[in-house]
């Protein structure tokens, strides 16, 4: 990303409103550097507006260049108008910390959000015009109504995560569609008009005053028409002028001048500067779209240090303190005329006015309190930690690894990314602060790491490898390269290893929707079988061929049945799920076993954590785990669960002892469920996610 200063266009919809004289090829935003403390890293921030108009460059331009700039990030703007040519990709979205996006109203907006919204990356929609009250006979009106604007901006505040807007009633009216919202000021770029030159010498003793604003205000201005040639006939060596909107009307009056705007901000502000109006004046045509419009001319004239007369309209009434900052007035022009009477006869009211809004637009609107406010936006909804996650394996396998970095994404307490070894990019180097290393991959793994050194990026090892797992001596030296060993919780014999290496113990808990406590129908009991992929054992086929015989309302379901167990076995049933959209774990959930025969075996073992034994507890099924199994180092023997020798005689014991007994089942199932968090396990795996996290951030 770079710092904005490309080819300006304006939204077709938004040539009827802003004539080409609105318009300067080139829109260089140069912004005083901003001298908060700085954010706690540089960030990529990206904004979207509807065109590169007044309100998108003090909205997003100006303040975003400045954060940028203060942090040591990177900041774009892209514009809707140039979607068609210069659509915004998945990649490019990745990128940004966090995307602000103003005025956004288009289907190809909306489709944007919702691509935000899988990406997971924090949003904010600003909006500062209640578009579902323009006249919908006008030519913006008929263009809004017929892209389903006021639609699609609802949509819009739905998904995002803060809606923001420079005017209280309508942020009110956008409060039941958002979720969180929050006013801001706008913008004044008091800084500017400091920036500029004396200007130049006036011709003449008499009064000049004015207005600055788009060619729409002519409405606003023929309201208070009569006082303005009122005064001028009163006052004849006086001047009304205007830049940017014009007074038809008055064109060839002798006391009327008209001057160009500008879609450059700067070249505007100096437009209106170098008049050096003795007053201005801000009318507003009272309709109800009116009502939601900002103080934005309040805003300009105290940046400017000039006194202004304010309609007595909702934009002003909280902004200007009558009498103080300015004077608010009714809609009939002899209140208007009354107004600038005042002032033209009281040169130290002008002076008092003038300088108490100047301090206004000081403390308020300019570029560093807005920028403050910006800053705190990205503080509230912007994680300063970017977890990259790295498997060498497929990412169904290592799921339950890694769902509990994605249930802190989505809590937006870090941002998470997870990729495939063979995908990585620099790119997903580059964005993270962050590398998690799902098991060791030789060769490939070590230069992952030392290109995470060389960027400075903390690294979590979690070792999946059983000779990793169990080997003290490949931890040690494995945790020599990274900052942080995560271990399943598996046993005893890893306490021994906090001395040599720093290490959290985390429970891989499957990720699982649980179902409210209720207890698994035990009648007709249910045996399940899990762990077949390397074939069952045939103690295990003969056991379970006996059960079906003798028990014969006893269901049996398996996940993987050799093709011989189909035959052999009466009634046998095998576990099916649609694994696009269910994984494995739920549907042991789902199949309410009383019972689970979990073969990890030994040498045959291919689960590293007692993971068996966690989905037991949490189906609320007693598990049978032979000796030499990884789950069986987590049971209470009678308690938990059962362990037994892997034998046709040991298992068939256990499993009459609990056929026989469903006050047994009840009892253990129920135990077991607690022992490992039960209803709260999920949430026990994050937290200890967030503390291995937190300890990480901690080392130097």
């Amino acid at each position: 990303m770079e710092t904005q200063t490309g080819q300006a266009k304006l939204p077709g919809y938004l040539d009827a409103h802003l004539p080409p004289s609105w318009y300067w090829p080139d829109v260089t935003i140069n912004a005083p550097t901003a001298t908060f403390d700085p954010l706690p890293r540089p960030l990529n921030i990206l904004g979207i507006g509807d065109g590169p108009i007044p309100s998108i460059i003090l909205g997003l331009n100006m303040p975003l260049q400045s954060v940028a700039q203060a942090c040591g990030g990177r900041y774009e703007v892209r514009y809707e108008v140039d979607f068609d040519r210069n659509p915004i990709s998945d990649e490019e979205l990745n990128q940004a910390d966090i995307i602000f996006m103003q005025r956004v109203c288009t289907e190809q907006g909306t489709d944007l959000v919702r691509r935000i919204n899988t990406l997971k990356i924090p949003l904010v929609y600003l909006l500062d015009d209640d578009f579902s009250l323009l006249p919908p006979d006008s030519p913006l009106g008929k263009r809004y109504l017929e892209m389903g604007a006021w639609e699609n901006i609802l949509s819009n505040c739905g998904k995002a995560d803060l809606v923001m807007s420079w005017s209280p009633i309508l942020l009110e009216k956008l409060r039941a569609h958002a979720k969180d919202t929050r006013q801001l000021h706008a913008l004044a770029n008091v800084e500017i008009f400091d920036s500029f030159p004396a200007p130049p010498p006036r011709k003449g003793t008499g009064l000049r005053f004015g207005f600055g604003g788009g060619l729409a205000h002519e409405a606003d201005l023929l309201m208070i028409l009569p006082a303005i040639l009122t005064f001028l006939d009163r006052n004849p060596d006086s001047v009304f002028e205007t830049v940017g909107a014009k007074l038809s009307i008055l064109e060839g009056h002798p006391q009327y001048r008209h001057f160009p705007g500008s879609i450059d901000i700067r070249a505007y502000y100096k437009s209106v500067w170098d008049r050096d109006w003795d007053f201005v004046v801000a009318p507003l045509e009272d309709k109800p779209v009116n009502n939601a419009k900002t103080d934005n001319k309040f805003r300009e004239s105290a940046a400017a240090g000039l006194p202004g007369i304010f309609v007595k309209a909702a934009p002003y009434l909280a902004a200007v303190e009558d009498g103080v900052t300015g004077l608010l007035v009714g809609y009939e022009p002899s209140e208007w005329l009354g107004a600038m009477e005042r002032l033209a006869a009281d040169k130290n009211l002008r002076a008092s006015i003038a300088k108490n809004a100047k301090e206004v637009a000081y403390k308020t609107y300019s570029r560093q309190a807005i920028d403050r406010e910006y800053k705190q936006v990205i503080l509230d909804l912007v994680p300063d930690t970017m977890v990259l996650g790295v498997t060498a394996t497929s990412l169904s396998s290592s799921a339950h690894l890694h769902w509990p970095l994605q249930c802190l994404g989505d809590a937006r307490a870090i941002r998470y990314r997870h990729v495939l070894e063979r995908d990585l990019k620099n790119s997903d180097l580059d964005w993270a602060n962050t590398l998690v290393v799902f098991g060791k991959n030789g060769k490939a793994t070590e230069r992952l790491i030392l290109a995470a050194k060389a960027r400075g990026i903390k690294i979590i090892y979690v070792p999946l490898s059983q000779n990793d797992l169990f080997n003290r001596s490949q931890i040690i030296a494995a945790s020599k390269d990274v900052d942080l060993v995560v271990l399943p919780t598996v046993t005893s014999q890893m306490e021994a290893l906090a001395n040599s290496v720093a290490l959290e113990e985390i429970p891989f808990l499957p990720a699982l929707k649980m179902s409210g406590g209720a207890k698994p129908n035990r009648s007709p009991l249910k045996i399940g079988v899990i762990g077949g992929t390397y074939d069952y054992p045939e103690f295990v086929e003969n056991v379970l061929q006996a059960i079906a015989e003798e028990h014969r309302a006893i269901g049996i379901e398996v996940d993987a049945p050799n093709p011989s167990m189909l035959d052999r076995i009466r009634d046998l049933k095998t576990l099916k799920y649609d694994s696009k959209s269910l994984t494995f774990e739920q549907a042991v959930v789902d199949a309410g076993w009383s019972i689970t025969i979990c073969l990890d075996k030994g040498d045959r073992a291919v689960l590293l954590d007692p993971r068996q034994h966690w989905l037991c507890s949490l189906s609320q099924s007693v598990g049978i785990h032979f000796d030499q199994s990884v789950s069986a180092q987590s049971v209470i023997q009678g308690d938990t669960g059962f362990i037994c020798a892997p034998n046709s005689k040991a298992l068939e014991k256990t499993l009459v002892a609990l056929i026989e007994d469903k006050t047994l089942v009840d009892r253990i199932a129920e135990l077991a469920f607690e022992r490992v968090g039960g209803h709260h396990a999920m949430q026990l795996t994050i937290q200890a996610w967030e503390v291995a996290i937190a300890r990480l951030k901690g080392t130097k």
